[in-house]
């Protein structure tokens, strides 16, 4: 039994574990999930086992499993959201976010996901902002971040190397009012 951290509607944060590495390494090896990653290297099984060790140690990083509710006592782990680089002096975060079953893309999986998580940043850890950066031809991304509050913020041009051409990478944040007003309007059109 998977253990719950945070309740959504149709998705949950469970608590990311060691038990988790091999599907997360299944996830890390495909180019299709990882190519919009900043890190897009081949992980080994031991490779995740050791990073997920490290992250739970970490009083920086708060990574969480995307469960989704596929029964009434089913789950299934179908990716990972994160809170990185948490400054509790200047109350920031870095927010980062893949859903690795690629058969679920495109189902705003990941809006709730993000919301969810945005909840735990900005009414848990109690910070101000939170920001991430993507890259300007993940459009699904850069819509399910608008529907969460987010506002483009800045352009690092020619910042990533995908298919053998440079693209921009562009930082996106979203201040706590700002996710506030945009988590009420999700919520009641999600609302069944």
């Amino acid at each position: 039994m998977r253990q719950i951290f945070m309740k959504g509607t149709n998705i949950h944060l469970g608590l990311l574990d060691v038990s988790d590495a091999e599907e997360c390494a299944t996830w890390m090896n495909d180019e299709e999930v990882t190519q919009y990653l900043q890190t897009r290297l081949p992980m080994s099984v031991a490779m995740e086992r050791e990073w997920i060790e490290r992250i739970q140690k970490s009083g920086q990083d708060h990574v969480f499993t995307i469960l989704l509710q596929v029964g009434k006592d089913c789950m299934q782990h179908i990716g990972n959201a994160g809170i990185h680089r948490v400054d509790r002096i200047h109350r920031h975060g870095t927010a980062g976010i893949f859903i690795g079953r690629k058969d679920l893309w495109g189902k705003k999986y990941g809006t709730e996901a993000m919301h969810l998580l945005l909840r735990f940043s900005f009414l848990t850890l109690g910070l101000h902002r939170v920001g991430l950066s993507v890259n300007l031809t993940n459009k699904r991304a850069i819509r399910s971040y608008l529907r969460c509050g987010y506002r483009h913020e800045g352009v690092q041009r020619q910042h990533l190397f995908l298919h053998g051409e440079y693209i921009d990478k562009h930082t996106m944040g979203v201040l706590r009012e700002e996710w506030e007003e945009s988590y009420q309007k999700w919520h009641l059109k999600s609302i069944p």
